[in-house]
């Protein structure tokens, strides 16, 4: 028996493969065959694509359909990316953010600690700061994702000291 997230899964499905071009051309692209991917066409199949694909299709149509259905899922939302990373500027920015949340945090922490008891506020308040630090490291990952996925980074930046 199928569930509402299941049937929502394959509209996205479907919606994702029209908006790919269609059946033919999701198979050419994926190495599925025609067959196979008109099965995830289809809304009364129970197939559904491989999770490897997804974003391949997703960044041909340029539309997160079945990444947004998962984050719904969970309650949050997908938003636009902020255009191409730069991964100098990336790695630089970014490591400035954590190391300013992890001060954050650590601030918070330590006054948390100072008093006698935490209350729920008070946890929330670490919480909250938590949040932004994991924010923060989850953004160094994308960067140093990109840096990875093209081979490494030739820093623009000179170091003016000297090696001893």
């Amino acid at each position: 028996m199928q569930n509402a997230f299941h049937y929502r899964l394959k509209a996205a499905q479907t919606d994702l493969i029209e908006r790919c071009g269609g059946i033919e051309r999701v198979a050419e692209k994926t190495g599925y065959s025609i067959a196979h991917v008109g099965r995830w066409n289809n809304r009364m199949a129970p197939d559904l694509m491989p999770h490897l694909i997804i974003p391949v299709l997703e960044a041909d149509c340029g539309e997160a359909l079945i990444t947004s259905v998962f984050a719904e899922a969970t309650g949050r939302s997908v938003s636009d990316p902020e255009g191409p990373i730069d991964e100098d500027a990336c790695i630089m920015a970014t490591t400035a953010d954590v190391m300013t949340a992890a001060a954050s945090f650590q601030r918070e922490a330590a006054f948390a600690f100072s008093g006698e008891d935490l209350s729920p506020a008070t946890a929330d308040a670490i919480e909250k700061k938590a949040k932004l630090l994991q924010r923060a490291a989850s953004a160094i990952r994308r960067c140093t994702a990109a840096i990875k996925a093209k081979g490494g980074l030739r820093s623009k930046l000179k170091s003016i000291r000297k090696r001893d």
